[in-house]
């Protein structure tokens, strides 16, 4: 060879290895001692510090197959064969591109030059080192799925909500997360979707480990997760050795552990919230046939009981006429939690917005009269809509998704990663070239790992931004495309709603308290007497509920008068049947409002005077 002879290295790690630097640092120095004993001019060095099994995954090989096609080099020089390829197709490839170039491949190992009358051996080569690693894959694979079916420890770490790693592999309930997750369970079940959960537990002040609300993915991520009702399931993905990616396994694969793990809420919660989410997913059918859209007006965290300060709350069940049809009603939180007022707290006095823990006697509101009324007061207050309305609210949906810039942050974090690689690059060379010693090789290598790590955290944070971003682009355009289908009324209703700060419910009345400052550009056509709107309940809400209501009040009043008559004579002078009447009594005589004096049909009635 003449002393002109341009040469190049290449050096990688082997697949079925760990990443040794020792190992690397070992091959870089034989591969330039054998450049300098051929006395060839060292240009450029390939040096792959991370392990693949593709081209595709080597950074250094793909500039490397890019050089060969300039006059950059004359010879590469490589350990053996496997240090290049293990797989075939990209063997001959690289082959194809050595020879139209006129290159040569210089293998030290053998301390001889590749030439194509090897190419049949070294096929052959090629061929078993990609059967080893196809056999090895499939090992593996098999060594995972032994020890998952035969497995006494679930393989989850501390970064699972609610649960805990000890030391000795078990797992540990982490109970104040763990409360969390309940609560996350119990308003599913109670048919709240999970953009409702998310708000309410914002409300409630619970937050992530990082302080944050928690969102609507990831609170369906733990309702479906069988992990918080004590099963395990392993086996949903492994390698594909031919794809060279993880791939879903079908569902008849998956391998279940129950007993692996502590349970945080039982298996009948656990079904009753994923039923649940599954009808929310469905979009209830039943609702959309009677021409109910209520995911355009969001109610949550804007309406509030008089009676106890406490905030309502969205539930769901089947009517008891038709099974397929969902009411969907808003109670006060407190009579969830609690039920009605007990017996012992009915002498004292209620205090309006002072929240109790003793239960709630207040009315319950339905969906559906909530957005009649709204649609009425966006009529009586706002007036016709303008033509270009939809317009408007069009360019607002585009102003906020503007907003969201995560790709930005994601191509601007690439860009710190590809530094930081670099820096790593130079960091060897310094230590092969005797710069810098080992240690300080050591220290400052560990220093660009840590901060490697903490970009791709920051980076996997705005990757899980932009997949939200995505999904709210696609609701805010659902809820454009259903304004636009239902109209310019439906629209003044949604804005209406949004005038709304808060909505505090009274057994007589609602109370609207308004906020216009910066909700329309023209709020001196709004007449909105003080910024509050008085609702009487029977004007939409409950109008039997009401009528019972009063008969029961008048029926109190009429014993405490007449507490000589009966139930037929009260039922009389009621105008109401007499086992209603007498349903009525049974009541009040539970909770101790009115009781009787005497036996045999013989006696008086007495009526507490607070109820009468």
């Amino acid at each position: 060879m003449k002393d002109e002879l341009r040469a190049v290295i290449y050096c990688r790690v082997s697949t079925q290895e760990k990443v040794q630097i020792d190992a690397l640092q070992t091959q870089i120095r034989e591969a330039r001692k054998t450049v300098a004993d051929n006395k060839w001019l060292l240009i450029d060095q390939y040096i792959e510090s991370e392990s693949a099994t593709t081209a595709e995954g080597r950074r250094e090989y793909l500039r490397l197959y890019s050089d060969m096609s300039t006059g950059k080099f004359d010879i590469i020089v490589i350990k053996s064969e496997d240090r290049l390829n293990r797989n075939v197709k990209d063997w001959y490839l690289f082959l194809d591109e050595l020879t139209k170039n006129d290159k040569q491949l210089y293998l030290y190992l053998d301390r001889s030059f590749y030439k194509p009358d090897n190419t049949l051996l070294t096929g052959i080569k090629a061929i078993l080192a990609e059967q080893y690693s196809r056999e090895l894959s499939k090992k593996i694979n098999n060594a995972h799925r032994y020890r998952q079916e035969h497995g006494t420890t679930a393989l989850i770490t501390n970064a699972t909500f609610g649960y805990h790693k000890e030391p000795d592999k078990s797992v540990s309930i982490m109970e104040e997360e763990a409360q969390i997750v309940r609560r996350m369970y119990e308003l599913t079940a109670a048919g709240y979707g999970s953009r409702s959960v998310s708000i309410m537990l914002m409300n409630e002040g619970i937050r992530n480990r990082n302080g944050n609300q928690f969102t609507d993915t990831t609170i369906r991520r733990i309702i479906r997760n069988p992990l918080f009702k004590g099963v395990v399931v392993m086996n949903k993905k492994h390698f594909n050795f031919e794809k060279k990616k993880m791939i879903q396994n079908p569902e008849s694969e998956w391998i279940y552990h129950k007993g692996l793990v502590p349970p945080v809420v039982d298996e009948k919660l656990w079904e009753d919230a994923n039923r649940m989410m599954d009808l929310n997913r469905r979009g209830n059918l039943s609702s959309r046939r009677r021409g109910e859209k209520s995911d355009m007006f969001v109610f949550t965290g804007k309406i509030f009981c008089g009676c106890c300060g406490s905030v309502f709350y969205k539930t769901s069940r089947r009517s008891a006429g038709d099974p397929s049809v969902i009411i969907n009603e808003w109670k006060c939180s407190e009579y969830l939690r609690n039920g009605r007022v007990k017996k012992s707290r009915r002498d004292q006095i209620r205090v309006v917005q002072k929240k109790s823990d003793l239960g709630c006697d207040n009315i319950h509101l339905k969906q559906e009269e909530l957005i009649q009324m709204i649609e009425d007061l966006a009529v009586r207050y706002l007036g016709n809509p303008e033509n270009n309305l939809t317009d408007q609210i069009m360019q607002t949906l585009q102003d906020v998704l503007s907003q969201h810039k995560n790709s930005i942050h994601i191509d601007f974090l690439d860009r710190q990663l590809e530094g930081i690689r670099r820096k790593k690059g130079i960091l060897l060379d310094k230590l092969l070239d005797g710069v810098i010693v080992d240690q300080d090789y050591k220290d400052k290598l560990e220093d660009l790992n840590l901060k490697e790590k903490s970009v791709k955290e920051q980076k996997n944070q705005f990757n899980r931004k932009e997949i939200e971003t995505q999904e709210t682009r696609e609701r805010l355009n659902s809820i454009f495309q259903k304004l636009q289908a239902d109209g310019n009324k439906k629209i003044m209703s949604v804005i209406m709603l949004k005038l709304i700060r808060k909505i505090i419910v009274y057994p007589q009345k609602l109370v609207l308290e308004m906020d216009v400052s910066d909700a329309v550009s023209d709020p001196e056509r709004i007449d909105l007497s003080g910024y509050q709107i008085t609702i009487p309940v029977n004007e939409y809400f409950s109008k039997k509920e009401t009528i019972r209501r009063e008969k029961q009040r008048q029926m109190l009043q009429l014993l405490g008068k007449n507490p000589d008559w009966t139930i037929k004579k009260l039922a009389e002078s009621l105008e109401e049947p007499y086992a209603k009447v007498r349903r009525w009594i049974e009541k009040y005589r539970k909770t101790g409002q009115v009781r009787f004096v005497g036996k045999g049909g013989k006696g008086y009635w007495e009526v507490s005077l607070e109820t009468a």
